[in-house]
């Protein structure tokens, strides 16, 4: 289930030509298939799992520079793992306090922190 305005932001972003994709450690058909069943993927560029496009990683910032396609990018994550690894790729990245692994009091080492999909939807629309 999405958090409520995420879909919104989603298409928001695919209106205004951003190409948006889902990086998980998860593998990928599954991954796929969650994204389908939230109705995103018109909206999705990529989805990348550890075990997608013919090759194996399970090192998150691999991943995240596989899917890097353009200039202007950020990671949105709810994990220190998730910051951590958008620092190794050096990218951009916003820690989300809504997700799983952080709490509004965690500290991150993140460029962005936020606690609401609209607080979120505010950076994106500024940076990309």
């Amino acid at each position: 289930r999405l958090y409520q305005g995420v879909q919104d932001l989603i298409k928001t972003l695919y209106d205004r030509g951003v190409k948006v994709s889902i990086v998980s450690a998860k593998p990928t058909a599954q991954l796929k298939k969650v994204v389908e069943e939230s109705g995103l993927m018109p909206y999705i560029d990529r989805v990348i799992g550890p075990d997608g496009e013919g090759k194996k990683d399970s090192d998150k910032s691999m991943l995240i520079k596989r899917a890097i396609n353009g200039k202007n990018v950020v990671m949105v994550g709810d994990s220190t793992y998730d910051v951590t690894s958008a620092k190794k790729a050096e990218v951009t990245s916003v820690a989300v306090t809504y997700g799983f692994g952080f709490t509004k009091n965690d500290e991150t080492c993140s460029d962005y922190t936020v606690q609401t999909v609209q607080d979120l939807k505010r950076i994106l629309l500024n940076e990309l």
